[in-house]
């Protein structure tokens, strides 16, 4: 659930938040710079001094997004179903904006409930659930194998062929999505 002063700008909202969650002996210049670079890499220039309230779905996500980012997160992003409630476009920014934040060097890790197949391949480690949490699949995503556990995974959650994706059945996916870069998380993302 993304909430929010909604009589506070974009820009205000961020700086609320590096102001309050880093530490002291960071300098305000240094969190308004913090902030402006998080404005520009979630691509909100033209809404940084629009009022919250005012702001559509996928806007609100990337200023919630934005808000735990100015937090300057030491190690890790969880964002729970960031794409939650949001129409297919809007869903596949988020993940947009997220694969830019993990290109970035942030290890981001999410949680997704039935992914369209563009927003499955964009993940770099894939932990797929099936009810009750029993491991489906895991294994790191973009390689040749992934077409081929997709397809093993289809079979063993009995999904019918007239399905489209083989997610849409009540299979969760649990997604994490590392950087590509040198992180300081181990390297334990797929279990």
């Amino acid at each position: 659930m993304d909430v929010h002063e909604g009589t506070a700008t974009v820009r205000e909202a961020l700086r609320f938040s590096a102001y309050l969650r880093q530490p002291y002996e960071v300098p305000e210049a240094q969190k308004d710079a913090d902030v402006e670079e998080i404005i520009e890499l979630l691509e909100l220039q033209p809404l940084a001094d629009a009022l919250v309230f005012s702001l559509g779905g996928e806007a609100r996500k990337r200023v919630t997004i934005g808000v735990e980012l100015a937090s300057k997160p030491e190690l890790l992003l969880f964002l729970d179903e960031p794409t939650s409630g949001l129409d297919g476009q809007s869903a596949w920014n988020i993940i947009r904006f997220l694969r830019k934040l993990a290109d970035h060097g942030q290890a981001i890790l999410c949680t997704i409930h039935q992914p369209s197949s563009l927003l499955f391949e964009s993940f770099d480690r894939l932990l797929l659930l099936q009810r009750g949490g029993e491991t489906v699949c895991a294994h790191p995503n973009g390689n040749p194998e992934v077409d081929s556990n997709i397809l093993h995974l289809r079979r063993s959650i009995s999904v019918t062929s007239e399905l489209i994706h083989p997610l849409s059945a009540s299979t969760s996916l649990v997604t994490v999505q590392c950087a590509r870069t040198t992180s300081t998380l181990p390297n334990t993302c797929s279990t």
